[in-house]
């Protein structure tokens, strides 16, 4: 067989090079020798794809780094009322040494219903002044009219949503409810979980934060964590609620952008180690426009009556989620 793969390989001492080896030599070689099991040969062809797709889209980058420059420095058009925010964590090099950075997505709805990446950065930590400043640069190429900003329980970031935006924050309902599980043994998990759904399954505002505070109340007593986390946490759970029901399916989570992430990870896991913040970005850039290119022909995200209508209401209704 002389179909030739072209693999990254991430070798000792972290150093990341580009090998190309003959299909039917090296790799089939290792198998025959260790007598893999049925679920080993999986798992050496799964591998074997990974590495293949990783660097693909590696060499992809590099011959295409002109056009993610573009997609990535692109002016932002038009008005985009939802944004969320993601992170993924990777290891790179920087200053003599291996460190762990944050790999930021940007995905934000406009007001035709559809979703884009709007960007991505590497941060060294999630701290405020970090999420501003990327934040900035989105508003510097022409990001408005934002009116909720959804992730995970970041108070830097919600700080600087609230500075740079002037947007309401969405706390992620999944990872909040995860958090507050973390609190209750293992035999209550089920009771707790049941009893806060029933806060979500209203439909008007004032009364899910009602039945918010009667759960909270009724869990008290035996679950003093649990309560004192919903105390805490309201307003930033139930924000998605001052919009319109039928917008509330999507910016009540980070669920959006789980796909993406998992997709990232699964792609950058095979280098390895970077080299420095510019081989990810080249990498994990080539992936968003891949991703945003099947966006871009895919259905609309959310319907674009109602995006328009939040849009025109002088942005009474993020001023009410941003209580």
């Amino acid at each position: 067989m002389n179909r030739l793969f072209c693999f990254c390989h991430s070798s000792g001492n972290g150093s990341n090079t580009l090998a190309s080896v003959t299909s039917g030599l090296v790799r089939p070689f290792r198998i025959y020798t260790r007598k893999s099991s049925e679920e080993g040969l999986d798992m050496e062809f799964n591998s074997l794809d990974a590495q293949r797709e990783a660097c693909e889209a590696y060499i992809a980058s590099q011959r295409s780094e002109g056009w993610v420059q573009a997609f990535l420095n692109r002016p932002l058009e038009g008005v985009w009322p939802f944004l969320w925010l993601d992170a993924t964590y990777v290891k790179l090099r920087e200053g003599g040494r291996i460190v762990s950075m944050a790999v930021i997505v940007a995905v934000a709805v406009n007001t035709d219903g559809r979703r884009e990446i709007l960007g991505i950065t590497v941060l060294p930590s999630e701290a405020e002044a970090f999420w501003a400043e990327f934040l900035r640069s989105l508003t510097r190429r022409g990001l408005r009219g934002v009116q909720l900003v959804i992730s995970d329980a970041q108070e830097g970031l919600k700080a600087a949503a609230r500075k740079v935006l002037g947007a309401g924050w969405q706390r992620c309902r999944v990872h909040f409810q995860r958090n507050l599980l973390a609190r209750v043994g293992k035999t209550h998990k089920p009771v707790v979980s049941a009893v806060v759904k029933t806060v979500f399954a209203k439909k008007d505002r004032d009364q899910a934060h009602t039945r918010w505070r009667e759960v909270a109340d009724h869990l008290r007593d035996r679950f003093g964590d649990v309560a004192e986390l919903m105390d805490e946490a309201e307003h930033d759970v139930l924000a998605y609620m001052a919009f319109d029901e039928s917008l509330r399916s999507k910016p009540h989570s980070t669920n959006p952008l789980e796909r993406v992430n998992k997709e990232i990870k699964r792609r950058t896991n095979v280098v390895g180690i970077f080299p420095n913040r510019e081989a990810v970005i080249r990498l994990v850039g080539a992936l968003m426009l891949e991703q945003n290119d099947e966006w871009a022909v895919s259905r609309r995200y959310m319907p674009m009556e109602k995006l328009t209508a939040i849009c025109n209401d002088d942005g009474e209704t993020a001023m009410i989620a941003a209580q």
